[in-house]
């Protein structure tokens, strides 16, 4: 019915093998390190703004929103433009 050429076979599975090693890579290195998970869910926890961290129901999706959709872009804006105005 279908004919799949070998080419295409044989390119997917050097694709996936490289994939599979860089997975089994990144497994091994972060093991090593030993992060520490709850140190990192308070760091994400303190790096929330207080207005969203005291909000409740509807308000802190639209503080979420707010906060996400303007501030941050807002932010990496700003830093786009020093990093542009530092290299002319």
């Amino acid at each position: 019915m279908f004919a799949i050429d070998k080419a295409f076979i044989i390119r997917t599975l050097k694709i996936f093998l490289f994939r599979l090693i860089t997975m089994i890579l990144t497994i091994a290195i972060i093991y090593s390190i030993n992060i520490n998970i709850k140190e990192v869910v308070k760091s994400i926890d303190n790096g929330i703004p207080g207005s969203v961290k005291e909000s409740l129901g509807f308000d802190v999706v639209f503080k979420y929103i707010v906060n996400n959709g303007l501030v941050v872009p807002l932010q990496m804006f700003i830093l786009s433009l020093a990093l542009i105005g530092t290299t002319i």
